[in-house]
């Protein structure tokens, strides 16, 4: 079989944790192959990009909570995570979810005001330091959030330089007061 690197890591050896049942071997591989996927995403194609995908959601499965918040971590800075992936992520428990939704790009407007609308107030928060943030999803933040959603949300700086904010800010200082 060919030896094919990736960077610095063994197509053969891949194959071998693949084939190792045991929890530390799929663990091991999971990180293998995020780092592949954070360093050549930019070169794959959408197929090939969803198909690694596929395997990261599978292997990640079994997580426990801190290991998934790093596969969170390393997603989150990249714009080429699978979807699929990053949403899936970014509705678990805040502890996981909370790099996604302050800093992911893959998230969609809808995924954002999906999760604004049915998760709990830590994710409210967490969504309310992003720097994209749109005036739907401000009013969902200042209807359903809770004090520390709403003074996260006062304080973001990008918020603070859309017109429409300056408007509402008496909303923000009444309901954080």
């Amino acid at each position: 079989m060919q030896n094919l690197l990736f960077g610095t890591i063994q197509y053969e050896n891949l194959i071998a944790m693949a084939k190792k049942p045991d929890r530390a071997s799929r663990k091991r591989l999971l990180e293998e192959l995020t780092e592949i996927f954070i360093i050549t995403a930019h070169n794959l194609t959408e197929h090939q990009r969803y198909s690694l995908g596929e395997i990261l959601y599978f292997l990640a499965v079994d997580l426990c909570v801190a290991e998934k918040r790093e596969l969170a971590e390393h997603l989150a800075a990249t714009n080429h995570a699978p979807h699929f992936l990053v949403n899936s992520l970014a509705r678990e428990s805040i502890e996981v979810a909370t790099p996604l939704l302050k800093y992911s790009p893959v998230l969609s407007e809808k995924d954002l005001i999906h999760i604004a609308l049915t998760k709990e107030q830590e994710h409210l928060t967490a969504i309310a330091a992003r720097n994209d943030l749109s005036q739907e999803l401000i009013g969902i933040i200042l209807s359903r959030g809770n004090d520390e959603a709403v003074t996260r949300l006062k304080y973001n700086q990008s918020v603070k330089n859309i017109d429409w904010y300056r408007s509402i800010r008496h909303k923000l200082q009444s309901k954080s007061a």
